[in-house]
Order: C-alpha cells, then sequence, then structure tokens
C-alpha cells in the first residue's frame, strides 16, 4: 500500500470531468444552479462554494450510466441532468448533518456550515437541500418507470439517517468481530447506498434494462463502501491542510472507524485501545498506533470491495465510458 499522496484519482476524476463528460457536466452545473437559485436567500457565499469545490462524483456517475447504456453521443434526456442534480443536493444534505454530529469544523477546505452559522441554521439548510432534492427527483417523473426513482430515493435518505444513529449508539465494549460488522452496516447505510443510487438511478434515466440497473446499484455500493473506507484511512493519514476536513477527526471523537477497529484488534491492552476507553487524552503515539497496525488491513477490505465492483461492471458492454468508469474504480484504493 502507497502512503504518500496519489494525484492519479484525481487526475482520472478530471480527465472524466473535463473531457468526457465535459458537456453533460455543463448542462448538470446549469441545472444546480437553477435548483440553488430557489434557496438564494437562504445560501451564504461559503455554501455556494462548498457546492463549486465538490468533486461531484454521484452527478459524474449517474450521468456516466445513463451514458453507458442510452447509446446516444448527443444531449440526454433533461430528466438525467434535473436528477443529477438532486444526487448533488442529496450529498450535500448528508455532509452538513454529518459535519454537525462529528463536530467536524472543515469541509472542503471551508468552514463546516454549523462552524459559519450556528448549529440551528445548519439542520435546517441540510433539511432544505434534502427535501429540494427530493422534490426534484419528483420533477423527473415522465414514464411510469420513473415513479420508483422517487421511492429508491426516500429508502436511501431513510437509510442514511439510520446509518448515522447506528455510528452514534456504537458501543465500544463488543468484540472486535461484532465492531466490525457494525462498521460495515453502519458505512453501507450512510454512504454506499447513495452511491449505489446514483449508479442505478442513471441507467432507469438512461432507458436501460432491470437487470442492469440493478448491477450498475452494485457496482455503486461496492464502490461506496471502498471510498468510505478509504476516506476514513485518510483521516488517520493526512493533515487538516491536505484533506480539507479536520485531520484525525475519527480518533479525536474516538469514532470506531475501521482502521481504529482493527488496530484495537491487535492488542488487547493498548494506548489506543485506553485512549477509545477514555481513559487516557489523544497523543502522538496514539496515531502512530493506528498508522502502523490499523491501516494497511483496512486498506485491504477496501481493494476487495473494489475488485467486486469491477467483477459487476464487466456485465457491462465495453465502450469509453466502461472504461473509464475502470479507472476510476481501480484510484478510489489507490488515493492514499
Amino acid at each position: 500500500m502507497r502512503l504518500s499522496t496519489s494525484k492519479k484519482e484525481k487526475k482520472v476524476l478530471q480527465t472524466i470531468a473535463s473531457e468526457v463528460m465535459r458537456d453533460d457536466l455543463v448542462l448538470f452545473e446549469q441545472q444546480l444552479k437553477q435548483q440553488l437559485s430557489k434557496q438564494e436567500e437562504y445560501l451564504t457565499d461559503n455554501e455556494h462554494e462548498m457546492y463549486r469545490r465538490g468533486k461531484k462524483l454521484r452527478p459524474i456517475l449517474n450521468l456516466m450510466f445513463s451514458r453507458m447504456v442510452c447509446g446516444s453521443e448527443g444531449e440526454l434526456p433533461e430528466k438525467c441532468y434535473k436528477a443529477a442534480a438532486s444526487l448533488e443536493m442529496l450529498h450535500v444534505a448528508s455532509l452538513i448533518h454529518d459535519d454537525i454530529i462529528d463536530g467536524s469544523d472543515r469541509r472542503r477546505s471551508l468552514p463546516a456550515v454549523h462552524s459559519d452559522r450556528g448549529v440551528g441554521s445548519a439542520i435546517v439548510l441540510g433539511d432544505m437541500q434534502f427535501l429540494q432534492a427530493v422534490n426534484g427527483f419528483i420533477d423527473v417523473i415522465r414514464v411510469p418507470e420513473d415513479m420508483e426513482l422517487v421511492r429508491m430515493v426516500l429508502d436511501v435518505a431513510f437509510d442514511v439517517s439510520r446509518g448515522e444513529m447506528d455510528e452514534l449508539l456504537a458501543p465500544r465494549t463488543e468484540c472486535c468481530e461484532k465492531m466490525i460488522q457494525r462498521y460495515l452496516k453502519t458505512i453501507e447505510r450512510k454512504t454506499a447506498t447513495l452511491m449505489g443510487l446514483a449508479c442505478e438511478a442513471g441507467v432507469i434515466l438512461g432507458g436501460g434494462r432491470r437487470t442492469d440497473a440493478r448491477r450498475a446499484g452494485a457496482v455503486g455500493r461496492k464502490a461506496g463502501m471502498a471510498f468510505q473506507i478509504m476516506d476514513d484511512v485518510i483521516d488517520c493519514i493526512r493533515t487538516t491542510e491536505e484533506s480539507g476536513k479536520d485531520g484525525k477527526a475519527d480518533l479525536r471523537n474516538r469514532t470506531l472507524s475501521l482502521p481504529i477497529i482493527l488496530a484495537m484488534n491487535s492488542a488487547r491492552e493498548s494506548c489506543l485501545t485506553r485512549y477509545m476507553r477514555g481513559e487516557t487524552e489523544y497523543t502522538g503515539e496514539v496515531a502512530g498506533y493506528v498508522l502502523a497496525n490499523g491501516v494497511g488491513k483496512a486498506y485491504g477490505y477496501a481493494r476487495a470491495y473494489v475488485d467486486t465492483a469491477l467483477e459487476y461492471l464487466s456485465f457491462f458492454a465495453e465502450n469509453r465510458y466502461t472504461g473509464y468508469l475502470r479507472e476510476l474504480l481501480k484510484e478510489i484504493a489507490d488515493k492514499v
């Protein structure tokens, strides 16, 4: 596993955004701007900038899967771009709420919304993003088959909420195996379901077969699992300046992320175990222990999820979109 900062994943995503999906993302941005204009009196420059700095991974996945199945090189149906904008709003809503729960003061190298405006305003603003996102999905309904999307969106929103509660209620006295299973269930709800929705909805809106939609959803969910694990790995490695978020936030908050759980399992009594029980204060020794005993093992989990995502992707016909998507999936587990 490489522990030096890699730029390749960022370059793959930038290539997709600037070349492969450039015209589609222009239309997506227009839809997003139109949606956000309805909130103009409530959004600050900081929140607009938060949207601008996002990698747009979920909209990109959504539109790429629409392209993969529609067989057209012209503009996609307008509903595809509206759905992509709604997906980004759902994602931002989850980030706003997540930062409140985690007590994170930075997001995308900006002050987190709750840090900038207070918890009350942040909660309402996050709810506003979510409700407008759902309304956006309702607006894309053109044929009876599209109706299923609304149910899918609401199911995913419910799962994200359950995942947040699971994280808050996670006990610290379980055995390692139970903590791992609880963690995996939590990130499946918090992160993977939304990425799965992006991919599955892309096939549905692109007019693809139901079988392909389910396979696309599986690609997204497995990729989402790997993405969240690697995000937790990065939290253990990078500084605040490198990641754009509070560095070592999981450790400082005593959050049971996968690298921390696996490091705790390496020895029954360690500086990390004592710290996680609240018996000692945070030190550099604790961070070093996770780096030495948990990060590499967590990477193995992420790599396995990426491999499974690639297996599901192999069912799709080979074209420029599947090729770039394959490269992007491979780099998810190599971004540190």
